[in-house]
Order: structure tokens, then C-alpha cells, then sequence
């Protein structure tokens, strides 16, 4: 069957055009540039002016301040475990640190609107998440972990969750 197909010219002619117009589509969607590694976060180093909670910093950007929320932990907001948990995190105040952050907004420069009062622009943004480094190069976060002051949240780094792991069997 196929042998008589291959003998008229007029077909051959079709499968060839076929062809070429298949291998066209293939090597013009087949991507040969190189896959571009993953962003890394941005990075700076900030001023730290006070420690609002166990969980959270207040950093001086410029010439106005910004909360930032330490990254995949949750530390208690009152009570004593939560004043023991702000007392720990309190050795940073007044000290510099370097701060990892992977989305743009108020840790970049961004200014308010011009119609709106500054203070009002400020208070109204939810704070800026971010990883925390010591002057020491300790991830902050994790040391606050590490002492038992803070949990982990969904999807911390495996770090995070061993500390916490190692955080309540010495509590036990």
C-alpha cells in the first residue's frame, strides 16, 4: 500500500513539504538560550532604631523609618514569653544590620504619594518581610528560634524547622 504512495511524485513532494514545515515549527519554538538563574534577593544594610515585637524591627530608610518583619517566624505579641522574646531581639537596637528581601517597595525607596500625608501613607503599608542579619553575619531569625523565643511558619527553610525541632526537645 505504502509502496504505491511512494512511487507518484506529487506525494513525495507533500511528505517533504511536510516535513520541513514540521522540523520549521520545531526549531523555531526550540529555546536555545540559557535559562536565567533565579533572581537573588536584594540586600542592604540598615540602621536599626527600635524592636516593636520578638518578631519584627523598626529600621531608619533615609530619612523616615520602616518596620520590618523578621522572615518565617512567629514569636508570641504579649505576655511574658512575648517580652522575653522582644528582650532577646532588644541587643540589636542601635546597631547595624543587613537585611535580605526579595520583593520591591518601602526597603527600596518608595516614596509615598504626594497627595497623601506621609504618616498616614506609612502607617497604612503592612511591614516589609525580610531576612535579618546580625552585625555578627547570624540570621536573627533563626537564633530567635534557636533560643526557643519564636516558631517556625508554613514553609520555613529546613533550618528553621530543625532549630525549632532542637528548641522543644531542650524545653522537654
Amino acid at each position: 500500500m505504502f509502496a504505491g504512495l511512494l512511487s507518484k511524485p506529487l506525494t513525495i513532494l507533500v511528505l517533504i513539504a511536510v516535513s520541513l514545515i514540521a522540523l520549521a515549527v520545531v526549531s523555531r519554538n526550540w529555546s536555545c538560550k540559557p535559562v536565567k538563574p533565579p533572581r537573588p534577593p536584594h540586600s542592604d544594610t540598615f540602621s536599626v532604631v527600635s524592636v516593636p515585637t520578638g518578631a519584627s524591627i523598626e529600621v531608619q530608610v533615609r530619612r523616615r523609618s520602616a518596620v520590618v518583619a523578621l522572615a518565617h517566624i512567629a514569636a508570641p505579641a504579649s505576655g511574658p514569653a512575648g517580652e522575653a522574646s522582644r528582650n532577646a531581639l532588644e541587643s540589636l537596637a542601635g546597631s547595624t544590620v543587613r537585611i535580605e528581601w526579595s520583593r520591591s517597595g518601602l526597603l527600596r525607596g518608595e516614596a509615598p504619594d504626594a497627595t497623601d500625608d506621609a504618616t498616614e501613607a506609612l502607617e497604612a503599608r503592612p511591614p516589609a518581610v525580610g531576612v535579618v542579619f546580625g552585625e555578627s553575619g547570624a540570621d536573627c531569625g533563626l537564633e530567635q528560634i534557636k533560643a526557643g523565643h519564636a516558631t517556625c511558619q508554613a514553609g520555613a527553610p529546613k533550618e528553621y524547622i530543625a532549630a525549632e525541632k532542637q528548641a522543644a526537645k531542650r524545653r522537654k
